[in-house]
């Protein structure tokens, strides 16, 4: 009898992945186990021959600390106007790690506008006030948070977001130009608590990890952005000049032309006032609603508006007059020539 050898051959080898926890977009949560295992089948005698979890090797997930902070303001700049109240400066914070975390939020502020910060939130001129919400927008159900110490602002889960909204008040006496730059900084937190997430290795494939894996691998971020003021560059001038003694007690201050040669304001002269108002070149913006009010004073009586240049109009009223305009366009004057009896 022949003793045939028996014939073996690897048919193929196997491997098979066990989790332990749920997993998303940021991918596997922290302490969750990993275990592979090969299986080997082959060929002996016309049958198959199988090996099942022949090999295993098994560890755990580390926790990844990684999170986005970004301002939401075009140019980096929100631009407001002198008295500007509620003005909103946002920044986006999204948990891309993949487990819980908690974020601490820190600001500083300086410039020339000289806000300052307002724990209260109450709103005055030359203050500012910190905000936590889920939209950009300014929502009633946001949270008023103070930046003075280490504090939570709330956990978030893994690929959560948050907005922290800065709501500054603009003094109206700002010039135009006027910046005040804001470094905010948000920083990672021990979820659930204000202690500030610090990475830990080393700890082998049967422990946790905490590697930080942000943009600069620190645990914090920082953004900045600037409020920008946008105001007109408003002057004024006035001049006054005798346009006619009128000796003769017969010259029409209100619309006759200037008599040449006329300098003294004895009674009865016509003065002519020319009074100007500029927005200048250099200005950001229009200036709105213009008014000019000029009291007379006593001693001279108005006689009438001998030009206007500009101004949408001219009035007056028990010796007070009154020029309005609805925009003053950067590098324009108005002006215009009022005249006055000498009593």
């Amino acid at each position: 009898m022949h003793i045939r050898a028996a014939r073996r051959s690897l048919i193929c080898a196997v491997s098979t992945l066990a989790f332990a926890g749920g997993a998303h977009a940021a991918g596997t949560a922290p302490g969750t186990s990993v275990s592979s295992s090969v299986s080997i089948s082959y060929s002996s005698g016309g049958t198959t021959i199988t090996q099942d979890d022949a090999a295993s090797v098994e560890f755990v997930v580390d926790r990844k600390v990684d999170f986005s902070f970004q301002g939401q303001e075009a140019g980096d700049a929100v631009l407001a106007e002198q008295g500007a109240d509620g003005q909103t400066m946002v920044y986006r914070l999204e948990n891309e790690g993949n487990d819980a975390s908690g974020y601490d939020i820190d600001v500083a502020a300086s410039g020339d506008i000289g806000l300052s910060f307002d724990a209260a939130g109450d709103g005055a001129p030359g203050s500012y006030s910190v905000y936590v919400g889920d939209a950009p927008e300014v929502a009633a159900e946001d949270a008023l948070y103070d930046i003075s110490g280490t504090t939570n602002l709330g956990d978030l889960d893994a690929d959560a977001v948050r907005f922290v909204k800065v709501v500054a008040h603009i003094p109206s006496d700002v010039a135009d130009g006027a910046t005040d730059t804001f470094d905010v900084t948000a920083t990672a937190l021990d979820a659930g608590t204000d202690t500030v997430t610090t990475e830990v290795t080393g700890q082998g494939l049967q422990g946790v990890d905490t590697i930080f894996t942000d943009p600069g691998e620190d645990g914090l971020e920082l953004q900045s952005e600037r409020y920008v003021v946008q105001a007109p560059q408003l002057t004024a001038s006035k001049s006054a000049a005798v346009i006619s003694e009128n000796l003769s007690n017969d010259f029409d201050c209100g619309s006759d032309p200037a008599d040449s040669g006329a300098e003294a304001a004895v009674p009865g002269a016509c003065v002519e006032y020319t009074i100007s108002v500029s927005n200048g070149e250099e200005a950001s913006t229009d200036a709105v609603n213009v008014t000019v009010t000029d009291e007379l004073p006593d001693g001279i009586t108005y006689a009438g508006t001998a030009a206007n240049v500009g101004f949408d109009s001219v009035t007056e009223a028990g010796g007070t007059v009154t020029g309005e305009l609805g925009a003053l366009a950067p590098g324009a004057t108005a002006s215009v020539r009022i005249r006055a009896v000498v009593d």
